[in-house]
């Protein structure tokens, strides 16, 4: 039951984004998925503060139509 345990825990290790650098160039290769990682989370607070704005402006822009027409 371990070696089974420990071929699945093995397979998981290897096929995961992470696991698949690590084992096919050592450190460089986990440093280089780090990086990319590291770039994607980047981009994506950068999209997601990007349409936080978006959506700020259209209140702001609903809140200057109403008052208006007060």
């Amino acid at each position: 039951m371990l070696k089974q345990a420990a071929t699945l825990a093995g397979a998981a290790l290897i096929f995961s984004p992470l696991g698949i650098p690590f084992a096919s160039c050592g450190l460089p290769g986990l440093l280089v998925a780090g990086a990319g990682l590291f770039l994607a989370d980047a981009f994506m607070k950068q999209m997601q503060g990007t349409i936080n704005n978006a959506d700020t402006q259209k209140q702001n822009d609903a809140r200057r139509a109403e008052e208006r027409t007060d």
